[in-house]
């Protein structure tokens, strides 16, 4: 055959809540995508539930129940998922299984917004997150001045940084701050939207990239699969600030600037307060003094691993 027949079967258990109210639903799905040259079409088939695993349950987030955080929550769904997937090209066939548990939630309190994409990896870890997120959105204070700080920027918040700076044209940047971008496979045996293995290679240098394949109703494309960003010679110094989670942004602007408002903690007077920055990539990539060796990922683009990240001499500015 001429070009490749790309088949899903998937079945998903999601729980959603909002303000008014909750739900629990079952989503099964099959679906057929043809790709020749630059031809690509999609369409839904009847389900087979048979193919995939129909025995899931939800995992517990002992949080997302707790009484005290109900204000807070706006909203949120969980979802655990299975599908069997089948590719074939002119050299044979391939058959694949996946799964995977997600979390978004977003929490709001006097107009300031945390939106948290989370993998459930550790069901206890992702709890204290949300609770200490909670607790910080709710007693957070407009920064009065600004001012100027080392600052670390959690996981996640680091994951979000680099989403927005590895799939843009700022990418060539992180390169030349002595800081190294590699794809690497989340655990042994990982496979990527061709059903072949995610290999551990250099974003920059070598951009054979694998393939992402997000649904069958999207067109696979080369990506980097889930980034990791270390720096060569890095090295510590006590932080004073802690950026906590993110309320707006990232995001590149049209004058090329990284913007963002962040949930932060003064480490020395243990107060929070919700702050804004503004600065070039080059600026940002430049003021990275250390990144830890814990790799956190996170389900963002085509995934991410978010590490503790220490910036000299950041300037903070009120909101």
């Amino acid at each position: 055959m001429k070009g490749e027949r790309y088949e899903k079967w998937g079945a998903t258990l999601q729980r959603q809540k909002t303000r008014s109210g909750e739900s629990i639903l079952r989503l099964d799905e099959h679906g057929l995508a043809l790709t020749s040259g630059s031809s690509f079409e999609s369409q839904s088939l009847d389900g087979d539930p048979s193919k995939v695993d129909c025995s899931m349950t939800l995992p517990i987030i002992e949080a997302l129940d707790d009484p005290d955080l109900r204000s807070c929550i706006e909203r949120f769904t969980l979802t655990r998922g299975a599908a069997l997937h089948r590719l074939q090209v002119e050299d044979g066939d391939r058959y694949w299984p996946t799964t995977h548990e997600r979390l978004h939630i977003s929490l709001v309190h006097h107009g300031h917004r945390v939106e948290l994409n989370l993998s459930c990896e550790d069901h206890s870890e992702i709890s204290s997150l949300i609770r200490h997120t909670a607790r910080a959105l709710t007693a957070a204070k407009p920064l009065g001045t600004g001012r100027i700080a080392t600052a670390s920027l959690m996981p996640a918040v680091a994951a979000q940084f680099w989403r927005v700076l590895v799939f843009s044209p700022a990418a060539a940047v992180l390169s030349q701050h002595a800081l190294r971008l590699q794809q690497k496979p989340r655990q042994e045996g990982e496979l990527d939207g061709n059903g072949a293995a995610v290999k551990v290679m250099d974003v920059v240098e070598n951009p054979s990239w694998n393939v992402y394949r997000p649904s069958y109703r999207n067109r696979a494309v080369r990506l980097p699969l889930n980034v990791s960003v270390t720096i060569v010679g890095g090295e510590r110094e006590a932080e004073e600030i802690s950026f906590l989670a993110m309320t707006r942004g990232p995001e590149l602007t049209l004058s090329g600037n990284l913007e963002a408002t962040a949930l932060c903690s003064d480490l020395s007077t243990g107060d929070f307060f919700v702050a804004s920055m503004r600065i070039s990539p080059a600026d940002f990539c430049a003021r990275i003094i250390a990144i830890s060796d814990r790799l956190v990922w996170f389900p963002e683009m085509a995934g991410v691993f978010g590490s503790d990240t220490l910036l000299q001499e950041i300037e903070l500015l009120p909101v």
